[in-house]
């Protein structure tokens, strides 16, 4: 690639630099409209490179950048969202990014009508756990080393106010679909329901559920990536969405038996606990 020649005009000055600091340069018609990163460029106009990418993900194209989204990870609407301790989604209060926790409808309609001030000030951020994300993308690997699906539930922990993965223990005669390890929780004082891992306490609220797809080979059948039949009973009957990690992909489908395409495992599953609250509280 020629060296970078900048022009000289108040534009230069004002925006030499990009997102993530890449530099702009004249390339076309002498307005900068391109950036360079490194040893590639893109057009931010149309949000493609111009030229092949070496070290390319082998599930995208060879000319997009920033896995086609520049704010990924980021929260389009900027509210903040709430649920009671069911894990049932009461809305938003129009502003910031954050997850927030209120014991109950009642509780969340009455410090709204007195301003965002009051409900921030009766509600618990949530947080993630540090490393939930690395729990899910093991789930595989140790699916594969073991020849067994392991399996796992998200969890909204409402006591300490946090979003975990909890791996589940693995029975042989288990074929880690069913989810078997599971009991009701006590109904909300407004009727609200919601599961629990067996030996659980009622503050364990699964929003999830994911497994390992190691794709062990079997006389007489093809490997398929995607969801299967009993991960959409599984979704059904836990009534909360699943998500099913094979060696590059998680795939998703929900309680109502709706499914998604796969996604990168590595840039999918810092989204899929989120993902999982949003889904099985209702805000999807």
């Amino acid at each position: 690639m020629k060296p970078i020649q900048y022009i000289s005009n108040s534009c230069l000055n004002e925006c030499r630099f990009g997102f993530n600091g890449q530099e702009k340069d004249q390339e076309v018609y002498n307005n900068q409209s391109t950036t360079t990163a490194m040893f590639w460029e893109y057009d931010g106009r149309i949000g493609r490179r111009w030229n092949l990418d070496p070290i390319k993900k082998s599930w995208q194209s060879d000319y997009s950048c920033f896995s086609n989204s520049p704010i990924w990870k980021m929260d389009p609407n900027g509210d903040d969202d709430y649920y009671n301790i069911a894990g049932k989604y009461l809305g938003n209060d129009g502003r910031g990014t954050k997850i927030r926790l209120v014991d109950s409808r009642k509780e969340y309609n009455h410090f709204k009508a007195n301003g965002v001030k009051a409900l921030r000030a009766h509600s618990r951020i949530v947080k993630v756990d540090e490393g939930a994300d690395k729990v899910l993308e093991d789930l595989y690997t140790n699916s594969v080393n073991d020849k067994i699906e392991h399996k796992a539930y998200i969890i909204l922990n409402t006591k300490k106010a946090t979003l975990t993965v909890k791996v589940q223990p693995q029975d042989p005669n288990d074929d880690a679909h069913n989810s078997t390890n599971f009991r009701e929780g006590r109904k909300t004082d407004e009727g609200d329901k919601f599961i629990i891992p067996k030996g659980g306490s009622n503050n364990e609220v699964i929003v999830g559920q994911a497994h390992g797809h190691p794709g062990i080979p079997k006389a007489g059948f093809d490997i398929i990536p995607g969801i299967s039949g009993n991960d959409a009973n599984a979704a059904k009957t836990l009534n909360v969405p699943v998500y099913a990690i094979d060696k590059e992909n998680i795939w998703k489908v929900d309680q109502n038996g709706n499914r998604e395409s796969g996604q990168c495992k590595e840039e999918a599953a810092p989204k899929v606990i989120k993902d999982a609250l949003e889904t099985s509280g209702g805000k999807k």
